[in-house]
C-alpha cells in the first residue's frame, strides 16, 4: 500500500486486510501529516519513498519498490490496495479463490465508488459505475509494472507518460470476480470537498505535463 496524507483513511483500509494478509508493506510517499505513525501503530511495515516524485503521489516507481519489497519478504500473492480503499467483509468467507490463480495472473474485483457519504455508491452510466480492478496478484518472480504512454493531441511531437494511477498490478492476465465473492470500497468520493481539492491538484499536475516540463 503507498499513502500520501492519508492518516484517515488508513485507520479503515489497513484493518481490512488484517484477516487477508500474512504482513502489510507500505511506503510513506513524502507524508506530512501522522501517516507514517498511524501505520506503524496498525501494524504495517512501512518504509519511506525515496524516488523523486513531484508531480505525481503513486508513480510506477513506487508500485514496482512494493513489489521488489513484496519479494523481500517471502512473498507469494499480492494484494496491492490504495490507502482510500478497503476489502469487503464478504472476502473472507471466499478466500480459496486465490488458489485458483496461476503465476502472473491477476483477480479484478468490482471498484464500488462510495459516493458523497458512506452509505451509497455510485451506480449509473457514468465512468465511477461498474468499474473492475485488478488488485490481487500471484507472483511469476518477473513481472513488474509498465509506464501508460498516452498520445498528446494538443503537442504532436512527444508523448507523455502520465504520473499517476498505473495498472494496480502487473499481471496483463486477469480473472474478474463477482461482488458476491468480494469487492473493494473506494472512499475517494465520500468526503466530497476533500476529492474537490484532490481533484484541483491533479490537474494542475496534469497541466504541467502537458506542457513539456
Amino acid at each position: 500500500m503507498p499513502f500520501r496524507n492519508e492518516e484517515h483513511f488508513l485507520k479503515t483500509s489497513i484493518p481490512s486486510v488484517y484477516e487477508f494478509s500474512d504482513e502489510i508493506i507500505c511506503i510513506d510517499d513524502k507524508s506530512v501529516d501522522s501517516s507514517y505513525k498511524v501505520a506503524k501503530e496498525l501494524g504495517a511495515v512501512v518504509y519511506r519513498n525515496t524516488e523523486k516524485n513531484e508531480l505525481g503521489s503513486i508513480e510506477n516507481e513506487v508500485r514496482n519498490n512494493l513489489l521488489d519489497l513484496g519479494r523481500q519478504h517471502g512473498g507469494t500473492h499480492f494484494l496491492f490496495l490504495d490507502a482510500d480503499e478497503a476489502v469487503s467483509s464478504n472476502f473472507k468467507k471466499n478466500m480459496s479463490i486465490v488458489n485458483s490463480l496461476e503465476p502472473g495472473q491477476s483477480l479484478e474485483f468490482m471498484w464500488l465508488a462510495l459516493w458523497k457519504n458512506l452509505y451509497r455508491y455510485k451506480s449509473d452510466k457514468s465512468v465511477w459505475s461498474s468499474n473492475y480492478k485488478d488488485f490481487i496478484f500471484k507472483d511469476d518472480s518477473k513481472s513488474s509494472f509498465k509506464t501508460k504512454v498516452f498520445k498528446n493531441k494538443d503537442y504532436k511531437n512527444f508523448d507523455v507518460a502520465w504520473p499517476t494511477h498505473p495498472e494496480r498490478t502487473p499481471s496483463e492476465n486477469k480473472l474478474r470476480v463477482k461482488p458476491n465473492i468480494g469487492a473493494i470500497l473506494h472512499f475517494q468520493f465520500s468526503n466530497w470537498d476533500a476529492f474537490q481539492l484532490k481533484q484541483c491538484w491533479y490537474r494542475c499536475a496534469e497541466l504541467i505535463q502537458s506542457d513539456g516540463n
